[in-house]
């Protein structure tokens, strides 16, 4: 099973650089849990490999069955709903603690309404599947 978490730097020994948004960060940790290996890639890389300049559509390509972001975009979140792939709210900047909060399956699901309390959500797109006050 494959994990993406976006993160700041590229470095694993960081104790706090889970990034805070998946679509502006540099780097991804890539953690394939049942061979137990943890990398870290830029963009480019990913592009590279993966031959497409898209994040979303090289993850998914890959097997990726879950993400730690605090925060997606509607877009994204619900392309990767509709693909099977499980979102969750990271409990912490720790890279590690997370991954193991994952295995232990004591991380938050990132939902719907997670996405209306982010800064840029201006709740009038239609972009995700939260019910919003504003939109009646």
């Amino acid at each position: 099973m494959k994990l993406c978490i976006p993160v700041e730097q590229n470095e694993l020994d960081l104790k706090y650089s889970v990034a805070p948004s998946f679509q502006r960060a540099s780097y991804y940790c890539l953690a394939n849990l049942e061979g137990g290996i943890i990398e870290i890639f830029s963009c480019e890389e990913i592009y590279k490999k993966y031959k497409t300049n898209n994040i979303v559509i090289a993850l998914q390509q890959d097997g990726l069955k879950a993400i730690i972001s605090s925060h997606i975009s509607a877009m994204s979140w619900n392309f990767f709903r509709r693909n099977n792939i499980d979102l969750y709210n990271p409990a912490s900047k720790d890279i590690k603690e997370n991954i193991n909060l994952y295995k232990a399956n004591q991380l938050k699901e990132l939902t719907a309404d997670d996405l209306l309390q982010a800064d840029d959500c201006h709740s009038a797109c239609s972009s995700c599947e939260a019910t919003c006050p504003t939109k009646n």
